[in-house]
């Protein structure tokens, strides 16, 4: 009877207090034929940077502070895969920022990443990942003499469509002069093959460089129709989105946006300048980009999303741009504008293979303060309302996902089993071998909150047995 008693009083407190689960939703938009759902992923987070999806339905991204993160999007399951331990993050904007997965991840376990590791230094890395034990190994350094600084650093990585090429989109360092040198690697995009080595049909021989002439590119994305395009940031106009192509000048900082001054025309004349696809009157910070074409979402389809960062006049900036382009993807014929000033600074969008869109907020770093909110910085995810999108199966152990906290405790203990549905036994035994607490819950993906008020302070191991038989046990704190 006391068990019963004790079993009841259990879920009763754990339906009491559970908490609100991701995802959860928190706009709508409509469009011509299509609802879309807008709902929060992921909360709490610091600075995520770019987003990459993994085919076996994992969420990676890199915060600015060193860390390698990957995350569940169907019920905000996160784990930090590794720290890169040399990664060097200013008060400004320095730090770990692009992240790629080779195209045939996991099977080629390929991870690669640009990071600032000094004040004035920078280096793209690649890292191998260790799916069994769930981290990053055998370090190869891609290159170690890029030019580094508070901010500017860029960056971006893609692969070439046939995966045989990663691109790197490199800021100028905040040293202008840099992006006119075809010698130096700041203010380019930067084309190595996938094992590291420069390609021998690059335009420069013997230098990774393919274009040159960038201030601060932070998007880089090809599209079906093979076009590279990028997204950089310009002074106090001039943001530009542009195609990238082999060995051309995009003239900064002799030439901001289009070519049309008389001093600007002569520039582009003599140096055989590129003019941009788009060129913004009204700095917005343009960032992350992706290239968008899937039927679920059929009014953006051949279209670039853009994600922004800073707020700009009335209501541009701080929003995600569709642009809509003419079939070739050579002209932008009109441009859709959603969130102005919602969430936030946006620093990079990403659309999965099942047309769901990724994009995550910037808010937390020093040119946030006066926009951030309760719980940045978020992952939200933008999904067609009608459709039931499949769930990839998580694989593995479910017990390694297992969550209890806070640890130390003191009154109530929060369980997590996100990949587990059914009734798991629970006990806590004391040092002296007593069991001194028992219990169990019905889980189906949420968060449960146990009353633990009457455990006094001391260590004790905390055991839980699935209906399959499977246990975990984990050492606890109560204070």
């Amino acid at each position: 009877m006391k068990n019963i008693f004790l079993t009841t009083t259990l879920i009763f407190f754990a339906c009491l207090f559970a908490e609100a689960q991701l995802p959860y939703p928190v706009d709508t938009l409509y469009l011509d034929s299509t609802v879309l759902e807008v709902r929060v992923v992921a909360k709490n987070r610091y600075i995520p940077w770019d987003l990459a999806w993994s085919p076996k339905g994992w969420l990676w991204f890199s915060q600015r502070n060193g860390k390698v993160m990957r995350m569940r999007p169907e019920n905000g399951y996160i784990e930090e895969v590794f720290e890169i331990s040399d990664s060097f993050e200013s008060f400004e904007n320095s730090g770990l920022h692009a992240l790629a997965l080779h195209p045939e991840f996991p099977e080629v376990p390929y991870i690669y990443v640009h990071f600032t590791f000094t004040w004035d230094s920078s280096r793209i890395v690649r890292y191998t990942f260790d799916e069994e034990n769930i981290t990053l190994k055998d370090r190869f350094v891609i290159e170690n003499g890029i030019w580094g600084s508070s901010s500017h650093n860029g960056s971006r990585i893609v692969f070439s469509p046939d995966g045989s090429k990663i691109f790197v989109a490199i800021g100028d360092g905040y040293q202008a002069e840099r992006a006119q040198d075809v010698d130096d690697l700041n203010g380019s995009i930067l084309r190595y093959n996938a094992d590291g080595s420069i390609p021998e049909d690059n335009p420069f021989p013997g230098s990774p460089v393919w274009s040159y002439g960038h201030r601060n590119p932070q998007g880089l994305v090809f599209g079906p129709n093979g076009i590279l395009y990028s997204s950089e940031h310009g002074t106090a106009n001039h943001d530009e989105i542009n195609i990238i192509e082999k060995g051309r000048n995009y003239g900064w900082p002799n030439v901001e946006g289009w070519c049309d001054t008389p001093p600007e025309e002569f520039v582009c004349n003599r140096d055989s300048i590129k003019a941009p696809l788009y060129d913004w009157t009204w700095t917005v910070a343009a960032c992350g980009m992706d290239f968008y074409d899937h039927p679920s979402i059929p009014e953006w389809q051949n279209s670039l999303l853009q994600a922004t960062l800073k707020s700009g006049p009335g209501n541009s900036g701080q929003r995600l741009q569709i642009f809509h382009l003419d079939e070739p993807g050579t002209k932008v014929n009109w441009i859709e504008e959603h969130f102005a000033k919602t969430f936030g600074r946006l620093r990079d969008v990403m659309a999965t293979p099942d047309g769901r869109i990724f994009f995550c907020t910037s808010n937390r770093e020093v040119n946030g303060e006066e926009v951030i909110q309760p719980e940045d910085d978020k992952i939200l995810e933008i999904r067609n309302l009608n459709l039931d999108y499949e769930v990839i199966p998580f694989e593995g152990d479910v017990l390694d996902a297992l969550r209890i906290g806070p640890n130390p405790a003191s009154g109530s203990l929060n369980i997590r089993l996100p990949f587990y549905q059914g009734i798991a036994k629970m006990s806590l035994i004391d040092l002296r071998g007593t069991q001194v607490w028992s219990g169990e819950v019905n889980f189906n993906g949420q968060t449960e909150i146990l009353n633990m008020a009457n455990i006094g302070p001391g260590l004790y191991a905390f055991e839980i047995e699935l209906n399959d038989g499977r246990v975990a046990v984990r050492k606890l704190f109560f204070n």
